[in-house]
């Protein structure tokens, strides 16, 4: 029961993801639902954190398409596919983030997982481009593999040239935990000495990522989104999620997490 209310949700959903956002540009309630999020930083480029990809049908050419994945990918089969995860980061960064401020960079980000996929980069980029954006403003950043790579690379970008702050992309269940595992980065790591210091020089060089939730951006697009997000939340598998976010919340602040970079 719970599958098919939430499915009914997405056919409304998918008739346009976006009308007023697509054929009117920003409006003020999403506006404000991206400014409540940023406060007083100019963002200096848009990053949108990869959270996996899907493989679709082949297209008419039998061609693979991908997408960016919902959190079922990989759980519970009920749950593929649904605007969840990663799916959402595209929607609110290139149909409302990446048109507020429509002048500067957007990054995606992440390598392939399997050899013979794109990178999430490239999937990310496409959907953006779907969505209208510029495929000159976007650079695809295809080194990362984990969060904590994602962040090395974004600092180097931010360091060449010259981004003082990122406004990075990202679910708002998920954002706690991203958050910590920046702001400890340096206990975090335990083989990286370049690593470190990357870190340590965004830092000292005044440079910051502000974290953007996009569920807050879409619900302001959309009564339909809210109407949806609602009804993900009662889900047994978004209550798993929330929970295990929470736990490695928790390891990181016990000083129970440890990563290696390659």
């Amino acid at each position: 029961m719970f599958e098919m209310s939430l499915r009914g949700c997405m056919e409304n959903l998918n008739k346009k993801d976006n009308p007023n956002i697509e054929n009117r540009g920003v409006s003020l309630e999403v506006k404000t639902a991206i400014m409540e999020q940023i406060g007083d930083m100019e963002p200096d480029a848009i990053v949108v954190l990869s959270g996996g990809i899907r493989r679709l049908k082949g297209n008419a050419n039998g061609a693979s398409e991908y997408t960016p994945s919902s959190w079922g990918n990989g759980f519970d089969d009920g749950y593929t596919g649904l605007v969840t995860g990663a799916k959402t980061r595209t929607i609110a960064a290139g149909s409302a983030v990446a048109k507020l401020f429509n002048n500067i960079p957007i990054v995606t980000t992440s390598a392939s997982s399997n050899v013979n996929d794109p990178s999430m980069a490239e999937v990310y980029a496409n959907d953006m481009e779907k969505r209208g954006i510029d495929s000159n403003r976007i650079t695809k950043e295809e080194s990362s593999y984990s969060t904590i790579s994602q962040y090395v690379e974004l600092m180097k970008l931010a360091k060449k040239n010259d981004w003082k702050n990122l406004a990075v992309i990202i679910n708002d269940y998920c954002q706690p935990r991203a958050r910590i595992l920046f702001d400890k980065f340096d206990q975090i790591i335990t083989n990286n000495i370049q690593a470190k210091e990357i870190y340590r020089d965004f830092l000292s060089d005044g440079r910051q990522i502000n974290f953007i939730s996009s569920e807050p951006i879409m619900e302001a697009m959309s009564p339909h989104y809210k109407e949806y997000f609602k009804k993900v939340e009662e889900s047994e598998q978004y209550k798993k999620i929330v929970a295990s976010e929470a736990n490695g919340v928790e390891d990181i602040k016990n000083g129970n997490y440890y990563v290696r970079l390659k």
